[in-house]
């Protein structure tokens, strides 16, 4: 996930704020996923407004990815808790 977080930022500097089912979508990942194909992933997200990176976003093969990567026991629950949809601030640095 966090590698996610990172790819985003980098690919899309002036987002700072990343929707919680695209955080479980990074999460749920295979950890197999090269970070390669996770920058692909970033790369892929359209037509971000207000800061914001939401479902809405997501590139279509990212939708597609079923949640069984981790299974159910994931530990998602634990991580973030109840998170659901909510926008979520990631920390920037500010600018040099």
């Amino acid at each position: 996930m966090y590698a996610g977080i990172y790819a985003l930022h980098r690919r899309h500097p002036d987002v700072r704020w990343v929707d919680g089912t695209v955080l479980r979508r990074f999460w749920e990942l295979d950890l197999s996923t090269t970070p390669r194909d996770i920058r692909k992933l970033a790369a892929g997200f359209r037509n971000i407004q207000n800061e914001t990176i939401s479902r809405r976003n997501m590139p279509e093969r990212m939708r597609a990815l079923e949640s069984i990567a981790r299974g159910p026991e994931s530990g998602w629950e634990e991580m973030l808790g109840r998170l659901g949809d909510r926008p979520v601030r990631i920390h920037t640095r500010p600018a040099d």
